[in-house]
């Protein structure tokens, strides 16, 4: 007796086990399907018709379950599957439910030209307006233009604008108003990396510079399509001979490329998508790691320049601070020189080989966009030595060489 009750324990026991780990591994099995769903029908769809997908699905699994227990179907449950499913298809043809208010923010408070959605994030691109031309830091001069500019919304808080344009590089002078355009003004007519693309800013100015190669690279196949598609009559960027457009993540195509380029620019390549803050900026992105730099810097000619674009602010410099670390820490590793500039929005890291470009570039930058003071010298230290007498200040820590204009950031990574 003791033998056979100790063999009924051990088959109730295992059948609880088994019957415990079949319903474990459904559980799995339905997670990952429903994560590889949930992004199919967010490349399909949206996100409103793809929660009221998984409302329906929620709804099935209800009736199975009903089924399965000897219950009626009811009517609550079958009504919540008709109305889920009406809902979702609705929704497919004109996103009638919308996500209005992301992040806190109004989405839809513009004309939408366009609203697309696929696993990365959501576009929304308003329609165009005539008005001042669009600059991250506009320098002197900058207000005289005006342009026909959509501005492009990634995931409710990140914006691009995508400008009109006529094709002719002769109509892109005002470009070169803004922070972002500096590498151009050193590296004119050179073979140009893009990393991030959003409207086409960035190759608006390496067209304004004459590049003769241009190769922009972007991880959102929506972003790509807006200026190839939707709106390529509009901005004309795609039917510019020598750009390309590619549809990758930026640092596994670098590394994969053997391409080199004379600039490689990166000009405030996030969306804030992961923190509803934007804390971290900088940390949630594989762009901005010593690895990542190493491989950007692998991919310069022997004058290339790169160039890095981030918010600046004088009152919380924190992103600019941990910009350059991260670019000393890089060039420490790869014997390179840099170079820093500030507007009074945005700040830019340009680094190089060419230590006379550099000076001479910030002596430019110091003393405007024409006709600027040269810095250059026979070494760094003329070079220094030139630049210093009209209110500039450098600081090297071995390898590492970093130009910034006055007044001095009160930041200790810089101030010792």
């Amino acid at each position: 007796k003791q033998k056979t009750a100790y063999e009924i324990g051990v088959r109730l026991v295992g059948s609880e086990m088994c019957i415990r780990d079949r319903l474990y591994a459904a559980d799995l099995l339905g997670a990952a399907l429903g994560c590889l769903a949930a992004v199919a029908l967010l490349d399909a769809t949206n996100l409103s018709a793809a929660a009221f997908a998984a409302t329906a699905v929620a709804a099935l699994g209800a009736l199975a379950f009903r089924r399965a227990a000897g219950l009626s179907l009811g009517l609550a449950v079958p009504v919540t599957l008709v109305l889920a499913l009406v809902a979702m298809a609705g929704n497919v043809r004109g996103e009638a439910v919308r996500v209005m208010y992301p992040k806190n923010r109004l989405a839809w408070n513009k004309p939408v030209l366009r609203s697309l959605w696929n696993s990365h994030a959501h576009i929304l691109a308003f329609l165009p307006e005539v008005g001042p031309a669009f600059y991250w830091g506009g320098g002197d001069g900058a207000t005289q233009f005006t342009n026909n500019q959509a501005f492009v919304v990634v995931d409710g808080e990140a914006g691009t604008p995508m400008t009109e344009w006529d094709g002719n590089p002769a109509s892109l002078d005002w470009v070169s108003y803004d922070v972002t355009a500096l590498p151009y003004q050193l590296r004119k007519a050179g073979r140009v990396g893009i990393v991030g693309v959003g409207g086409g800013r960035d190759i608006l100015a390496a067209i304004w510079s004459r590049s003769p190669s241009i190769t922009a690279v972007e991880i959102n196949s929506n972003v790509v399509a807006l200026l190839t598609e939707h709106s390529r009559r509009f901005t004309k960027i795609a039917d510019h001979p020598g750009v390309t457009l590619v549809h990758d993540e930026g640092r596994a195509y670098l590394t994969r490329s053997r391409e080199h380029f004379d600039v490689l620019q990166m000009s405030l390549v996030d969306t804030w998508a992961a923190t509803g803050a934007g804390a971290f900026t900088l940390s949630e992105n594989g762009l901005y790691t010593r690895e990542a730099w190493k491989i950007f810097l692998d991919r310069l000619t022997p004058t290339g320049i790169i160039s890095v674009s981030r918010w600046f602010s004088q009152g919380q410099a924190s992103e600019t601070s941990r910009l350059i670390a991260l670019a000393v820490g890089a060039l420490i590793e790869s014997w390179r020189r840099s170079w820093v500039s500030a507007s009074p929005h945005g700040a830019r890291l340009v680094q190089s080989r060419d230590e006379s470009a550099l000076a001479w570039m910030w002596g430019r930058q110091r003393h405007g966009r024409r006709g600027g003071v040269d810095c250059r010298g026979d070494d760094l230290d003329d070079a220094r030595h030139r630049c210093e007498p009209v209110g500039g200040r450098s600081v090297s820590r071995g390898a590492a060489c970093l130009l910034y204009t006055s007044p001095s950031p009160r930041d200790g990574l810089l101030s010792r």
